[in-house]
């Protein structure tokens, strides 16, 4: 369905059939990958992880039958550009394809070149897939804001120059 449409968009389009063969597509410099989680062999959450890893920065949208919001989060801490759930239109995964490549021209030149592999913040896969509470995952949460002044003290800088400008 897919590679029939974009194909008959004037689109190449190359198809794979395991995770195992994405190396290849890669090498081969495509400027997107449209990726299902539900594979043969190995899931796409572990092939993503895998092609981040080794450096690849080819934007890479999941389309998948798994809308649990656990996996979407997954997908996307663990490398995805965006995350569509099926069944889905297809002029939306079309907008969405323009989106992502719009964001970050990060296609076939960018994925040659070697990236700082996986966020710091994230854990391994294996442990985020237990589920585990966000504060034993190694999850960085934003840091504490200051508690604001009291009425009458004198303000901080920051709010000084907000009231200059005012």
């Amino acid at each position: 369905m897919l590679e029939d449409y974009f194909t008959a968009r004037g689109d190449r389009v190359s198809g794979i059939d395991s995770g195992a063969e994405i190396e290849r597509l890669l090498s081969a410099g495509v400027d997107i990958v449209l990726l299902d989680i539900n594979l043969p062999k190995e899931d796409g959450f572990s092939v993503l992880q895998r092609v981040r890893m080794r450096g690849h920065a080819t934007p890479v949208i999941l389309l998948t039958s798994r809308s649990d919001q656990v996996d979407k989060v997954l997908g996307l801490e663990v490398g995805a550009d965006d995350y569509v759930t099926k069944p889905f239109d297809l002029r939306e995964v079309e907008a969405r394809i323009k989106t992502v490549l719009r964001r970050g021209a990060r296609g076939p030149a960018a994925a040659t070149t070697p990236a700082a592999g996986p966020p710091r913040h994230a854990p391994p896969l294996e442990e985020r897939r237990r589920g585990r509470p966000a504060h034993q995952r190694g999850v960085l949460h934003p840091p504490r804001l200051p508690a604001a002044a009291a009425p009458g003290a004198e303000p901080r800088r920051s709010h000084r120059r907000l009231q200059a400008a005012s």
